[in-house]
């Protein structure tokens, strides 16, 4: 089985540190979003597992810009 992953490129290591803060970021706060396991930290590369799926569409405008967590009586839905 040959596992399949992606590779962002950077110009700048400290664009790689920031995207991978981001990154760790959202795969703690950001549940139940679906996130790709990042895999490599390279210099100036961050390499993901590869997830199938579709990209968001303009449909999905309004779920993907919910803040994250359950709704509450000051952030409804």
């Amino acid at each position: 089985m040959r596992l399949r992953h992606f590779t962002k490129r950077y110009e700048a290591p400290g664009l790689v540190a920031s995207a991978a803060r981001h990154h760790a970021w959202l795969a703690e706060h950001a549940r139940p979003l679906r996130l790709p396991t990042l895999t490599v930290i390279g210099p100036t590369s961050l390499t993901y597992e590869w997830i199938d799926g579709r990209p968001a569409q303009t449909e999905d405008l309004l779920t993907v810009a919910a803040p994250p967590g359950p709704p509450t009586s000051d952030r409804p839905l």
